[in-house]
């Protein structure tokens, strides 16, 4: 019985770090993307030029109205808001103190 408590705590911590990872990535997880490219694009322009910083995409939202675009810029990243629709970007504003219009 003890060999095979064993054998499960083994399983299970190999399967639980198996997820892991040491190597990091730009890239943010597409679970966190689901707005189009052209809306996230459009934001990601628009937030640069309030800023006037090169920025990432951080995540977006898409709804029927809307899509919702979280941009970081600069190092650390402040984020910024800003929405989108087919395209056209509006309501550009920072979210962290450190964003300046």
């Amino acid at each position: 019985m003890a060999t095979s408590h064993r054998w499960i705590i083994m399983v299970s911590t190999f399967l639980a770090l198996a997820g892991c990872s040491s190597g990091g990535s730009d890239r943010t997880p597409s679970a966190l993307r689901t707005g189009s490219t052209a809306d996230e694009s459009a934001c990601l322009g628009a937030v640069q030029t309030a800023a006037r910083q090169t920025g990432t995409v951080i995540s977006s939202d898409f709804t029927p109205a809307n899509t919702l675009v979280i941009v970081g810029v600069g190092s650390p990243q402040d984020r910024w808001r800003c929405l989108a629709s087919k395209g056209q970007a509006s309501g550009v504003r920072p979210l962290d103190s450190g964003g300046a219009l």
